[in-house]
């Protein structure tokens, strides 16, 4: 019997993805062999650049190497265990590979337990579905066959072990996210106060409001302007960090040799002369920061507008806690207050839209996603 429309189109679909799947695999053990200062980077920047240290002052760490040999590195990446994984990639990317590896656990039981019981249930009926596809699906027996039943204890197995798994993933994740929140993380003393009344907005004020609430807890309180000139040279310091580590890349590759190059978009034709790459963005690098630095503990509200906004420090956790939970209850001054996030992981530029704004970008992407559900 021959493969109808709908079997045909699934076989070329999937002899098609296996082929570039095969091709991409084959390239990447290839490549990932030879190019070890990408592929196995914290190892190579440990042993070649003793400079880059962690926050602490300390050598950065790295797993061991996994195995040279074809999806040896599955098998090590699977193996890993929760603290290497955070003491290497950090928390949220611990938690991204578990959940990962949850997903895969799901798909794996769903896919045996299907191919190994409900195919065959399907495939041995009286041929009811037209069709290869419909010939090994439920299609194929009679609405009132008593090894239907098989389909909906299968059911219940999937869904049991889908339940069960993502209950040790979220207990998991709790007691991660326990840790965090204990841990001495600059983020978790601070807070971030929106919607400040103009009679208030000071340094002084904020914290003063604050000690009402929580006397001699209150480390600092610190307004939040909007520093666009400031986010603009931090964009450059990045540009100019990747340009110096490219041509440090170049030197280490190019058997020591430092590339040069000419400053300016019409250098050529000035006959100036080559400068040193690796020294002049070093240099633009250093002077970038102290700029940023400078405006930073300098910011003058005339010149960069203020958000309304806040970071408020206290001296424990507790504190921090307290001050983030009282506003279930209406808050100490009734201003929106949430916790602070990392550095890393705050929008800078969204702390600078007002409440109205954030509502208004809220009920467009509500708007939109009901939409899209409704009508897509």
């Amino acid at each position: 019997m021959g493969l109808d429309e709908d079997a045909t189109a699934l076989v070329i679909t999937s002899v098609t993805g296996l082929i570039v799947f095969t091709i991409l695999w084959l390239v990447f053990e290839v490549v990932r062999n030879k190019k070890k200062n990408i592929f196995l980077y914290r190892k190579h920047v440990a042993e070649n650049r003793p400079d880059v240290r962690t926050y602490k002052d300390a050598p950065i760490g790295y797993p061991e190497p996994p195995s040279a040999s074809k999806l040896g590195w599955l098998s090590a990446t699977l193996r890993l265990g929760d603290q290497e994984l955070i003491d290497t990639v950090g928390l949220d990317g611990t938690m991204f590979l578990s959940f990962e590896r949850m997903v895969l656990r799901i798909f794996v039981v769903a896919g045996v337990v299907s191919g190994a019981v409900l195919i065959p249930t399907y495939a041995t009926g009286p041929n009811f579905g037209t069709g290869v596809l419909a010939q090994i699906s439920m299609a194929n027996r009679n609405p009132g066959d008593q090894l239907l039943w098989i389909a909906f204890i299968v059911d219940i197995v999937i869904v049991w072990v889908t339940i069960f798994l993502i209950f040790h993933e979220s207990k998991r994740y709790m007691r991660y996210r326990r840790a965090y929140r204990a841990a001495d993380n600059p983020a978790n003393y601070t807070i971030v106060v929106y919607d400040i009344p103009e009679e208030s907005w000071s340094d002084e004020a904020i914290k003063a409001q604050f000690e009402k609430v929580y006397p001699g807890q209150v480390v600092a309180a610190h307004r939040i302007f909007k520093d666009v000139p400031v986010q603009k040279k931090l964009v450059q310091r990045l540009a100019a960090i990747e340009k110096r580590e490219r041509a440090e890349y170049n030197c280490v590759h190019n058997l020591g040799e430092r590339p040069m190059h000419k400053v300016g978009c019409c250098a050529a034709c000035k006959g100036t002369a080559p400068v040193d790459s690796i020294d002049y963005w070093q240099a633009e690098q250093d002077r970038l920061t102290k700029e940023v630095v400078s405006d930073q503990l300098e910011m003058d509200p005339k010149v960069f507008g203020h958000t309304r906004n806040a970071f408020v420090v206290f001296n424990s956790k507790l504190a921090a806690t307290s001050a983030v939970q009282s506003q279930v209850f209406g808050g100490p001054m009734h201003w929106r207050i949430q916790r602070a996030g990392e550095p890393k992981a705050i929008h800078w530029k969204g702390l600078g839209v007002s409440s109205i704004g954030a509502g208004i970008f809220k009920a467009n992407s509500i708007f939109w996603l009901f939409f899209f559900l409704a009508f897509w």
